[in-house]
């Protein structure tokens, strides 16, 4: 086994690591939407993971418009609001923005958010979400 797999067995699924971890953060915070956040970080502290991969499990498991009827986590845990910054992204918003914008994942994520604040998905999927008003992303 390589270091990612057994640093994610034994943080994780080692003695139901994961149910532990889900149920604090369900305890501990009441926004559906913040648990998601709370989740990916937890899950990037394991070594080799980092945010990307974590906001891509969490959202794997929270986001019913990406696997209809496979979300066990939703509506508990939702990650509708989760943004994956990966290499296709990184490159897609450096070239949109304006040349000596910040090429962190941060910055890039932020972008992508106040752009999505300007969309309504609903107009080409009738069946996503509304966004609760108020809420820019």
């Amino acid at each position: 086994m390589g270091k990612l797999p057994t640093s994610a067995w034994l943080r994780l699924w080692k003695a139901g690591g994961v149910r532990e971890v889900l149920a604090e953060v369900c305890r501990d915070e009441a926004s559906p939407t913040m648990r998601a956040a709370l989740l990916v970080e937890r899950f990037a502290r394991v070594h080799r993971v980092g945010r990307k991969l974590a906001t891509m499990f969490v959202s794997a498991l929270s986001t019913p418009a990406l696997a209809p009827g496979l979300t066990p986590w939703f509506p508990d845990i939702d990650g509708n609001d989760l943004v994956v910054v990966d290499t296709n992204v990184a490159q897609a918003v450096d070239a949109l923005r304006e040349q000596g914008a910040p090429k962190t994942y941060d910055a890039r994520e932020r972008w992508v958010r106040k752009q999505a604040a300007q969309l309504d998905l609903r107009e080409f999927r009738p069946d996503l979400p509304k966004k609760p008003s108020g809420d820019a992303g």
